[in-house]
């Protein structure tokens, strides 16, 4: 049987931050009016509930829930699998959280999202106010591809271009 040899190899301690590369930027937020407007709802009814001191509201609740979605959860991996619809919706990504669903779309060119839909309803299916019916009805009247076609527009036209 034969002898194992010594490995030959730096000794002490491994530099491994040299090896591991820098978080990517987070991707930068953008919403629909509609999704600002739900947004903007949440936040007024939360500022409402702790003016009164009741904090432990389900609008202080509901809000810190979408507000963290909105400014650290999706920001850090929108393209993440867990996140992603399937057909027809396949460009569509969403987030769900007890009552709560967002929906964006993403440009990994420029980093940057569009958030098309915040839903606080209790969600219940072939109910009118579910969520993923909504999406696909959008996406079947084709504004989902047109909020994306206009988003990507107004991402890729300079300022001071002219637009036909």
């Amino acid at each position: 049987m034969a002898k194992r040899g010594k490995q030959s190899g730096p000794k002490g301690p491994k530099n491994l931050t040299a090896s591991i590369a820098p978080a990517p930027k987070p991707y930068a937020v953008h919403m629909t009016a509609s999704a600002e407007q739900v947004y903007v709802d949440l936040k007024q009814k939360s500022d409402a509930a702790q003016a009164r001191g009741d904090e432990s509201n389900q609008h202080c609740t509901t809000f810190r829930m979408v507000d963290d979605a909105i400014r650290r959860i999706i920001p850090a991996d929108p393209t993440n699998r867990k996140y992603a619809l399937h057909k027809p919706l396949n460009d569509v990504y969403r987030i769900a959280k007890g009552r709560m669903r967002i929906a964006w779309i993403i440009s990994k060119d420029s980093r940057e999202l569009l958030i098309v839909f915040i839903s606080v309803e209790l969600r219940k299916e072939g109910d009118a106010r579910d969520p993923y019916a909504i999406l696909n009805s959008m996406h079947r009247a084709g504004l989902l591809q047109k909020i994306a076609d206009d988003w990507h527009r107004a991402l890729y036209t300079p300022p001071d271009a002219s637009v036909n």
